[in-house]
């Protein structure tokens, strides 16, 4: 069961603030609107699911191009799956 409490919410921001610079360069209305649905998705994110999250990006911005691919698949599985539950 996904929880919404106050601690998981700071992670989700303290997170996204983190991984801020990764997005591409586009209007601050769009980086806006992705920072609200990143935070609210995150926020919906047990801390186990956070820490997940927090490795796979970190591993994504880590390795080579082909393994990348693997891990936004992964990522955006992970999205859609909270969304969609």
């Amino acid at each position: 069961m996904k929880s919404n409490s106050a601690l998981e919410v700071i992670v989700a921001e303290k997170l996204y603030n983190e991984l801020h610079g990764a997005l591409p360069d586009m209007s601050s209305r769009r980086r806006a609107d992705i920072a609200l649905m990143v935070i609210n998705t995150l926020s919906r994110m047990s801390v186990i699911d956070l820490l997940n999250f927090n490795n796979s990006m970190v591993n994504y911005i880590t390795l080579p191009n082909l393994s990348q691919q693997s891990i936004l698949l992964r990522l955006n599985s992970m999205f859609t799956d909270l969304k969609v539950g």
